[in-house]
Order: structure tokens, then sequence, then C-alpha cells
């Protein structure tokens, strides 16, 4: 995920704290927005843009509903055609930095 600051990507820095129990849900003070294959969140409260590739878009997509890292891996890791191993720490990565910035919450 990329924060977009003027017109530069700036790559974010994960938090190590990763939940691997509860569900996640979006946050209600963010409006989305396509572009090409990339998700472009736009955080209202603190006015910030996020840019997302097309894995942690479909992650965004899945938050519509409840949903747990292992479940999301899991989805994501047959859509992908992925080890899930592999897929669910960067699940967990993803989670940590949306709700490091407000942009979904743990249940």
């Amino acid at each position: 995920m990329d924060r977009l600051i003027g017109n530069a990507p700036m790559k974010l820095r994960w938090p190590l704290r990763r939940r691997t129990q509860g569900s996640y849900v979006r946050s209600s003070d963010v409006s989305v927005a396509r572009h090409g294959d990339r998700v472009v969140l736009m955080d209202l409260a603190g006015e910030q843009f996020y840019s997302l590739d097309q894995v942690a878009g479909r992650i965004w997509d899945l938050l519509a509903e409840p949903a747990t890292p292992a479940a999301l891996a899991e989805r994501i890791a047959e859509e992908f055609d992925a080890p899930v191993e592999t897929i669910r720490g960067d699940v967990a990565e993803c989670l940590a930095g949306l709700e490091r910035d407000g942009l979904v919450r743990a249940r």
C-alpha cells in the first residue's frame, strides 16, 4: 500500500503488531475509487490518499463484510493461486497497515 503525498507515492512501513484473531471491517470515514487495477482510498477524517495494489484492493473489497484474517488469506490464496502460508503473512501486514491508518477497524 502506498500513501500518496502530492504526486509522489511514499511506501508505508507496517507495524510489527499483527492480529490473527477477530474480524475486521472497513472504516465508514473512507471514500473509494478505482484507477486501472488499483484501488484509491481517501481517508475523509485524515485527508490522506492511499493507493492499493491488486491484492490489497481485493482484501479491501472482501472487507465489505466483516472478515477474519484467516478467511481473507484462504480466499486470496484461492483467487490468486498462491500458497496460503505465504498469503497469511501478507494479509496480516496489509490489515495491520490499514488498521494503523484508520482505514479498517478490528471487531
